[in-house]
């Protein structure tokens, strides 16, 4: 669609835990985003089944789609979504800030 309308205007909210349950390769996905990516959802998935987890419980490979952010020198945001936590904001932020930390 991006190469379709192409216009410096359409853009992705490139959803990480989405493009690995459509299977798709990490840095290969992101390479093909490049200057396309206007935010970054993150969130863990696990036995892919949708089900946003904190990242670290699940099996998303993180280092191979933050690599692939660097390699496009991508410095946008990255939007942590946990909505599936809603009684417990304040610590799943936490642990997903003190993993993402660790991975960035």
């Amino acid at each position: 669609m991006i190469r379709r309308v192409d216009s410096p205007h359409l853009g992705v909210n490139f959803d990480i835990g989405h493009s690995w349950l459509n299977g798709e390769p990490p840095r290969e996905t992101t390479r093909s985003l490049a200057g396309r990516i206007w935010n970054v959802h993150v969130e863990d998935i696990a036995a892919n089944k949708h089900f946003h987890l904190v990242p670290g419980d699940g099996d998303l490979p993180f280092d191979e789609y933050f690599a692939g952010l660097r390699d496009i020198d991508y410095h946008g945001y990255l939007t942590v979504e946990l909505y599936s936590y809603p009684e417990q904001p304040d610590a799943v932020g936490g642990r997903a800030l003190e993993y993402l930390r660790g991975v960035l």
